[in-house]
């Protein structure tokens, strides 16, 4: 399986009111996706946490990943040790993760097994989990 195209864009969605979110006014919700296109035709989906805040910078920072990408095989995991000006978090470090994610979903297409599956070396099937994104309180938010 060999990687041959990077697909990176930014989903909104409208909420009901304005809300204050990191200490910005938003009336939208965001995500960003990120798709890994291989060639025997499998893609693999991620998200990445980076579309909650900038949602506008997740389709050129794919675009500028995704020229270190093309044509890799087999050792996914080391590749972004290889880029050029990637720290050990930020930005272009945040969208990776998603790429990662869409290669982990796009092997365990190819494997034909469940993603947790593939990822885990237990048979046991893992607890769900999930989370609404970021929270930030203040001592005067905290009444729950």
């Amino acid at each position: 399986m060999k990687i041959n195209k990077v697909i990176g864009y930014g989903l909104t969605s409208p909420t009901k009111e304005d809300f204050v979110y990191y200490g910005y006014q938003t009336t939208s919700k965001n995500v960003g996706i990120i798709e890994v296109h291989f060639d025997n035709g499998i893609v693999g989906y991620g998200e990445t946490y980076a579309g909650v805040y900038c949602i506008e910078l997740i389709e050129p920072a794919v675009k500028y990943l995704e020229q270190f990408l093309i044509g890799a095989e087999d050792n996914f995991n080391v590749i972004i040790e290889n880029i050029p000006y990637i720290g050990k978090s930020g930005l272009l470090r945040s969208i990776y993760s998603g790429i990662e994610i869409a290669i982990y979903d796009a092997l365990s297409k190819h494997n034909n097994v469940p993603c947790w599956k593939y990822l885990s070396s237990t048979s046991k099937e893992p607890q769900l989990y999930a989370s609404n994104g970021s929270a930030l309180y203040t001592s005067s938010q905290n009444s729950f």
